[in-house]
């Protein structure tokens, strides 16, 4: 069917990294130079300075195993003698800033099933963790069962270096994540870096500047190759924002366009997260195949997917698979603008094409 060839290409386009040897229990990354493409392999310890631009050192806890990293993973681990399905452990890195604090919170606490935070009550959720490679804000995501689905517990700590941020997670079974919290601290507190990736305590401050028309600029890909797209005459360009490709406003709608190394997680988890950002609850594989669409556009193959939740908000979204990265196309805001400028969106979709 056709969505077997969107997972296909999805498969595809990942990248399996080998991690460092398992008897090691310091990792060193090199953190790439300037390159948006999937992670490399951990860095050559008989590299030379001059060769690398920088690494990010930990020390892991005892009973812990790097595994192969995957797509957009920097590294992931496991517990010795407990499922992967039960605990999961990982850093990943992004360029930029990472996106908003208080979004990347709340999509967090979604996936657990806690209800979203107001600015104002953010800060009461961070906890401080000082390391020698800056200081790391960590959240404690405690959610319970609900619809059936077992609960969950999420540990997720950002620092933000070299351009980068980087993302640590550990979430699971609420026993399990209890009985690895302090060595998740601990794992946070040994990391290290090198004199040439500083702590930056934001995005460039070109990532907030005025409007661009990005629509024929690459985004920095495993090739470096960009799509490009005819937008609709009555939109309008807003300013770019960190990993965004392009952003208009129609009415009280909003589009954006971004991209990402590798398959960030899957059709269904991307799904998910947005029926969340709703107030829907989640949906199975069986139900994604039956309610999404393929649209077949100049021989590129978009998934695409609508959500209109009851808290009078909406979605229609688009994923694409293509040159080793995944493309989103989104189409958001209140429940009548979504649907007033979805026609609009569709024919939007129809022109986007490879270079």
């Amino acid at each position: 069917m056709a969505y077997s060839r969107f997972i296909c290409s999805l498969l595809v386009a990942s990248c399996v990294i080998a991690s460092g040897c398992r008897d090691k229990q310091i990792t060193r990354y090199q953190i790439p130079k300037e390159d948006d493409a999937p992670a490399p392999a951990f860095a050559d310890e008989n590299k030379s300075a001059d060769q690398q631009t920088g690494t990010l050192t930990w020390t892991l806890p005892s009973g812990w195993e790097s595994k192969p990293a995957s797509g957009m993973r920097v590294a992931t681990f496991v517990v010795e003698g407990v499922s992967t399905d039960a605990l999961d452990i990982s850093v990943v890195s992004f360029p930029g800033d990472g996106g908003d604090d208080l979004a990347n919170v709340n999509r967090w606490r979604g996936q657990v099933g806690l209800a979203a935070l107001t600015q104002d009550q953010l800060a009461s959720v961070l906890i401080p963790i000082e390391s020698a490679a800056g200081t790391l804000q960590l959240t404690d995501s405690v959610g319970s069962a609900k619809d059936g689905k077992p609960a969950k517990r999420m540990l997720a700590a950002w620092l933000r270096l070299g351009g980068k941020a980087w993302f640590f997670k550990l979430i699971g079974e609420p026993a399990l994540v209890t009985d690895q919290k302090n060595n998740f601290i601990s794992f946070l507190k040994s990391l290290t870096s090198s004199a040439s990736s500083a702590p930056v305590a934001a995005m460039p401050p070109m990532m907030m500047g005025s409007p661009m028309d990005m629509s024929n600029t690459a985004v920095p890909t495993s090739d470096g190759a960009s799509l490009l797209w005819t937008p609709n005459k009555q939109w309008t360009l807003k300013p770019a924002v960190a990993m965004r490709k392009a952003t208009f406003s129609a009415g009280e709608a909003e589009i954006a366009i971004s991209a990402f190394p590798g398959d960030v997680g899957g059709p269904l988890a991307n799904v998910n997260r947005w029926r969340n950002q709703v107030g829907l609850a989640g949906i199975d594989q069986a139900e994604l195949d039956r309610t999404s669409t393929i649209l077949d556009v100049q021989g590129l193959h978009f998934l695409v997917v609508e959500a209109v939740g009851t808290n009078s908000k909406a979605i229609v979204a688009a994923l694409l698979p293509w040159n080793g990265s995944t493309w989103f196309f989104k189409l958001t805001g209140t429940k009548d603008a979504v649907m007033n400028e979805k026609d609009a969106f569709l024919s939007f979709l129809k022109t986007v094409k490879a270079p």
